[in-house]
């Protein structure tokens, strides 16, 4: 991706999107005037920075996770520039144009662990990849059945009717014990 800070075409080829484990790619080419057709003597061009990358679910062996929120925000000097973006059906995200520097990252979805605090940085004209692992959250129903095994409900239900019945015999003690003080 690149930017070009004049009314102008450019024509020419990128030999690589550049990554953060690559060397810087070259890039080579013509800027032409959109109203004309000629050279454009002097044009600029600016190699875009970002984040781009997956987000997946851990638990179901690197499954994509659909429709995540993925937050950004700058930590540099400029602190403060945020926003946020979704994966797609294939747990895939990008995050264009970014300013050089440093971010905080954090994904949510439904049914999964938030995660924060994700820290990245971002270089001039290259790209920053990543993958977001997430774990889906879980239930007390969950917890006590990896506990008890299939009888986990069982014990959760019996757990409450016995404080129930304790909270009954208590309230029923006191307001017997009332009345005879009366």
């Amino acid at each position: 991706m690149m930017r070009i800070s004049a009314a102008a075409l450019w024509v020419g080829a990128a030999h690589a999107q550049v990554q953060t484990s690559a060397p810087a790619a070259a890039l080579s080419g013509v800027v032409l005037s959109v109203r004309d057709g000629s050279a454009v003597e002097g044009a600029k061009m600016h190699a875009v920075a970002g984040i781009k990358g997956s987000v997946k679910d851990v638990t179901k062996g690197g499954a994509a996770v659909e429709g995540a929120t993925v937050t950004y925000t700058y930590v540099g000097l400029r602190a403060g520039k945020s926003g946020e973006v979704k994966s797609d059906q294939n747990g895939e995200f990008e995050i264009f144009p970014l300013a050089p520097g440093d971010y905080s990252l954090s994904v949510a979805a439904d049914r999964y662990k938030e995660r924060d605090n994700i820290l990245r940085s971002v270089v001039s004209g290259q790209t920053t990849v990543i993958e977001l692992k997430m774990r889906k959250k879980t239930t007390i129903f969950q917890a006590l059945g990896r506990m008890y095994g299939g009888n986990g409900v069982l014990v959760l239900l019996f757990s409450i009717a016995a404080v129930a019945l304790i909270f009954t015999l208590t309230a029923s003690w006191l307001i017997r014990k009332a009345e005879k003080q009366s």
